[in-house]
């Protein structure tokens, strides 16, 4: 999945072109199939090794991640599931990759992580818009954000 992700997104940077400074938005991003690794119990370090690239590579490839806390933690009644949505995830399990894919990211230096403090999908996706604009005011042309 880390080669198909990259694939992906530098198969896009070359359709785009070298002239073109779009930004690249990425739905997920190369160092997520950590939780998924994770998951399966097999060590981090061995994740590293078999994929060939450092935590700093996948942190490279993005100028900011924004992360999306799952609806499992924090708003459990708004979570839906496989046949309603495409997550086959529990609760249980949704909380558990959500939080260790928010502990591979938050060292990123444009980590921003949008809890459900409360808050309703609207105000948590006018939250992601205002990050998002912030940073591409920055300028930074990285592949993209995760």
């Amino acid at each position: 999945m880390v080669n198909l992700q990259i694939a992906l997104e530098e198969g896009l940077k070359r359709a785009l072109g070298s002239e073109d400074k779009r930004p690249i938005i990425c739905h997920r991003g190369s160092l997520d199939p950590l939780a998924y690794w994770l998951q399966r119990g097999w060590p981090e370090e061995e994740f590293f090794a078999f994929t060939g690239f450092s935590l700093e590579d996948h942190y490279r490839r993005y100028t900011a991640v924004i992360h999306l806390v799952t609806a499992a933690d924090g708003a459990p009644e708004y979570y839906r599931r496989w046949p309603e949505a495409h997550r086959p995830e529990g609760i249980e399990e949704a909380v558990k990759l959500d939080r260790w894919l928010r502990e591979a990211w938050r060292g990123h230096p444009n980590y921003y992580c949008l809890g459900n403090d409360g808050c309703d999908w609207e105000t948590k996706a006018r939250r992601a818009k205002e990050i998002l604009a912030k940073v591409l005011k920055i300028g930074v042309r990285g592949t993209g954000l995760g």
